[in-house]
């Protein structure tokens, strides 16, 4: 890690430390591939970030039942890409502004509106979840965490021809791992879920809302980092696959040496992320 990433790391516990010796075997490439996960490796982009809709729409200021479905596409194509966390933040600014309650009072009171509730549950079903009465979690946040691994494990399937680059790059020889903002066992659970475990077991999965703390979602730096340390390469000798801007900001500020994004992997095989 570059001596201000290193000394960043420290305080917030992490594992972006030098290593005492190379571990990478000789017959190895001399590049890296770190892959993005949502939407890079499995198609869980869309199924996450519905539920993320669902779960904010009772308490979206300006959300009305009527709207809602219409509403939903523009939402996820303006926040994808973002962490839950900081989406649940700019919905309780806009609420504030509004003159509205928090979030949790409403919830606690069980006091959201019912016509909006009542469409909410009915796209909850869509995703095996119970009415929003009948989940019983301390907050919005955990509801979401918890939520979003229920809907994964049965939703998730992965991207066209991606498994196909994994046999390549393993032929090669090229070692890849994922640096994902998403946390865990949301990951994990989606990795199973699409028979991927063979090329990700645990040390291959990086994640930045799970492996630090405090969290560092992107564009912090901080997993491409991490993940580029753990194989032993340096970030300008590694490339990057990703499809958000966030994740493309991220692999940037980690100075990664090349950045393929969005369509992948429909336009490129292992030889193209290598030449």
């Amino acid at each position: 890690c570059p001596k201000e990433a290193a000394e960043s790391a420290e305080d917030m516990g992490n594992l972006c430390s030098p290593s005492p010796k190379s571990t990478r075997p000789k017959d190895q490439e001399d590049v890296c591939i770190l892959f993005d996960f949502d939407g890079t490796i499995g198609n869980t982009e869309t199924p996450a970030m519905e539920v993320a809709y669902w779960e904010l729409a009772p308490y979206m200021p300006k959300a009305a039942a009527a709207t809602m479905e219409k509403d939903k596409l523009p939402w996820m194509q303006s926040n994808a890409g973002k962490a839950f966390e900081f989406m649940l933040e700019d919905c309780e600014k806009e609420r504030k502004a509004a003159g509205l309650d928090p979030i949790e009072t409403i919830r606690k009171a069980k006091n959201e509106d019912t016509k909006a509730l009542s469409v909410v549950n009915e796209a909850r079903k869509r995703f095996n979840l119970p009415p929003v009465h009948e989940a019983k979690y301390d907050s919005l946040l955990t509801q979401q965490k918890e939520e979003t691994v229920t809907a994964l494990g049965v939703l998730s399937t992965p991207c066209d021809g991606i498994e196909q680059v994994f046999e390549e790059l393993k032929a090669k020889k090229i070692p890849f791992c994922i640096c994902t903002t998403s946390g865990k066992p949301r990951v994990p659970v989606c990795v199973k879920k699409l028979g991927f475990e063979k090329y990700f077991p645990p040390h291959k999965i990086h994640s930045g809302e799970s492996d630090f703390v405090p969290s560092r979602f992107k564009p912090a730096p901080d997993v491409y980092l991490k993940g580029a340390r753990t194989e032993d390469y340096e970030p300008t000798d590694c490339v990057a696959v990703e499809d958000s801007t966030s994740g493309v900001g991220s692999a940037a500020n980690a100075k990664v040496g090349f950045i393929v994004g969005s369509e992948f992997p429909r336009c490129f095989n292992a030889c193209t992320l290598c030449c």
